[in-house]
C-alpha cells in the first residue's frame, strides 16, 4: 500500500515546463536572435551594394583610360587635343586646344566623337550597365574627373611628348552623403 501511495502523490510544481512557458521561451529566443540578426543582414546588404559599386568605378575608370589611349592610337584626337578644354597649344598659325572637360563631370556616355569625357557626351545621356543578374543600373550617381598634365623630367624640364593622366571615379557609400573614388594613374605618350 505505501508504494500506491507514493505514486499517487501530486507531482512537484517545478518538475517541468508548462505549454505557455515554453511558448513564451521560444518568443524571447526569436526576439533576441532577430535583434541581433537584423544588423548583420543590413550591413552585409550595404556591404554587397558597396562591392557593386567599387567594382562599377573600377571598370569604367579602366574604360575611361582605355577611350584616351585608344583616341590617340587612332589618331582621333591630335596630341595637341590630349589636354584639359582650358589648355590651348599655338603650332605655327593652328591653335588646337584640349577635348577633355576638367573637373567632376556625370556619367555621360560617349558623345558622338566616341570619346568619353569630351564636351559633346552630354547628347549621350547618363551611361547605363546591365549587371550579372541583369538589372539595368544608370550611373546617375557617379562622377567622372580626368585630370591630364605635364610631366616633368627628374632633371626638372617638362616632357614635350608626355603627359600624366588620372582617371577618378567617385560613387555613394551607404546614406549620409559619403563618397568614395576609384583611381587610376598613368601616362600617356605622343607616341603610339
Amino acid at each position: 500500500m505505501k508504494r500506491k501511495q507514493t505514486l499517487g502523490r501530486a507531482r512537484n510544481a517545478e518538475a517541468g515546463l508548462t505549454l505557455l512557458e515554453v511558448m513564451i521561451a521560444g518568443v524571447v529566443l526569436m526576439v533576441g536572435m532577430l535583434v541581433g540578426v537584423l544588423p548583420m543582414i543590413t550591413y552585409g546588404i550595404t556591404t554587397m551594394r558597396t562591392t557593386d559599386e567599387e567594382t562599377i568605378a573600377k571598370q569604367k575608370a579602366r574604360q575611361i583610360m582605355e577611350s584616351i589611349y585608344g583616341a590617340r592610337d587612332t589618331s582621333q584626337l591630335g596630341w595637341d587635343s590630349v589636354n584639359p578644354t582650358g589648355v590651348c597649344t599655338v603650332n605655327g598659325t593652328t591653335t588646337t586646344c584640349g577635348a577633355f572637360l576638367p573637373g567632376p563631370q556625370p556619367m555621360y556616355g560617349s558623345g558622338n566623337d566616341g570619346i568619353v569625357g569630351t564636351a559633346d557626351d552630354v547628347n549621350a545621356g547618363i551611361e547605363t550597365i546591365t549587371m550579372a543578374n541583369g538589372q539595368v543600373r544608370t550611373l546617375n550617381e557617379f562622377q567622372r574627373t580626368i585630370t591630364i598634365g605635364n610631366y616633368t623630367m627628374p632633371d626638372g624640364t617638362i616632357s614635350p611628348t608626355l603627359r600624366t593622366l588620372q582617371v577618378d571615379v567617385s560613387y555613394p557609400v551607404g546614406t549620409g552623403g559619403l563618397r568614395s573614388t576609384t583611381t587610376i594613374h598613368g601616362l600617356i605618350s605622343q607616341y603610339k
